[in-house]
């Protein structure tokens, strides 16, 4: 009883506070990404082609050990949180031809996504960047997520979680990102306004 009120009171904590995320307030060459929310991971999806989309791809960050092995037991989340662990990237690809198709996926999976109206050149220069971090490492592949990881760098922990990544990447596609200390989640709104961070949900 003890452990399941810790860790529920830990999840509360990380998933309290959400950045809002203001795409840029016009493009020359406008094509739509996504911020992807699923339970407690957070990504950005980039379309593939930019023009003409099949498909998305859905890049990620987490701990190697929690999200690329699959060492998810309760006694792992507080190492994990509170001080810097090794850190995984993810990629992962879902066909798409629409908006509506590539909603339809996603809520299968149980995820959220808002879109994001960016800069075309901006997309390619994240995507090549990205793939370049996955190019002759070696893969962890989750097939049960249809996912797959390569060691990263950097370190997962409470103030570098995905959703500090994934607005790091936001910021590389020419979006404002409102601060906050511990950032729990990203919500996409089109405003050029940039007010504190929503706390709570």
């Amino acid at each position: 009883m003890v452990r399941s009120s810790l860790v529920a009171l830990l999840l509360l904590v990380l998933s309290s506070c959400t950045s809002l995320v203001f795409p840029p307030a016009s493009c020359a060459e406008p094509v739509t990404a996504f911020v992807l929310r699923e339970n407690l991971h957070l990504g950005i999806l980039l379309p593939d082609p930019p023009e003409a989309p099949t498909a998305f791809v859905e890049y990620g960050y987490g701990d190697y050990a929690w999200f690329a092995l699959g060492h998810e037991q309760w006694y792992r989340v507080f190492p994990t949180v509170f001080w810097p662990t090794q850190a995984t990237l993810c990629r992962r690809v879902w066909p798409a031809r629409s908006f509506e198709e590539l909603q339809r996926r996603t809520a299968l999976r149980g995820c959220e996504i808002d879109p994001l109206v960016v800069e075309r050149a901006r997309v390619i220069a994240l995507r090549e960047r990205l793939d370049a971090a996955f190019a002759g490492r070696e893969l962890v592949q989750r097939p049960e997520l249809a996912m797959e990881f390569v060691g990263h760098d950097g370190s997962y922990w409470l103030f570098e979680t995905c959703a500090d990544v994934a607005a790091d990447w936001c910021r590389e596609l020419g979006c404002e990102v409102s601060f906050a200390l511990i950032r729990g989640s990203l919500r996409v709104k089109a405003s050029t306004a940039l007010p504190p961070p929503t706390c709570g949900g």
